[in-house]
């Protein structure tokens, strides 16, 4: 999966699937194949991790930093 992804094996984190065009993480930049390693400054391995992480931010909003093709960056969600 770190190969399709373009990361180096070892990377965690999540690995996008889709994005709805109409959202807010499609409007900040998110794409399908980014590979999500943290929300918030918190490490994120798994789903279950990444869904409570996205609960605690404030007012819905979210700092994700995502690994696209071994380029990090951060977005703002």
């Amino acid at each position: 999966m770190a190969q399709r992804a373009g990361v180096d094996d070892g990377t965690s984190g999540v690995v996008v699937t889709n994005v709805d065009p109409a959202s807010a993480a499609a409007s900040a930049g998110l794409r399908k194949g980014d590979v999500i390693q943290e929300v918030n400054h918190s490490k994120v391995a798994n789903a279950s991790e990444f869904a409570s992480a996205l609960q605690k931010g404030k007012n819905g909003d979210s700092l994700l930093l995502v690994n696209r093709q071994g380029n990090k960056m951060y977005l703002a969600v």
